[in-house]
């Protein structure tokens, strides 16, 4: 669906919103919701040690990391390992 962006210059607020293009009005009115879906709390940002697990995580879901365990893998493999993204579950 589209993304198409209404604005209100009486009080200086635009919305986007996705509409098919079939009902797209010229005029839209917006009421608040008094209960929020979702409230956006920060994460807490990972430490090295989260970001060293995950790495070993994903050298071990390859079979990388066997029984020499991390000391048989060189500084690259697990640099790498902790730079990729993590993957989506």
């Amino acid at each position: 669906m589209p993304i198409y962006e209404y604005r209100n210059d009486e009080h200086g607020v635009s919305v986007d919103l996705h509409l098919p293009a079939k009902a797209l009005p010229d005029e839209i009115v917006l009421k608040r919701v008094r209960v929020p879906r979702s409230i956006n709390c920060p994460r807490r940002a990972p430490t090295m040690d989260d970001e060293l697990a995950q790495g070993y995580q994903k050298l071990e879901e390859r079979g990388l990391l066997k029984d020499g365990g991390p000391q048989s893998l060189t500084t690259r493999q697990i640099k790498d390992a902790i730079q990729e993204p993590a993957a989506k579950e």
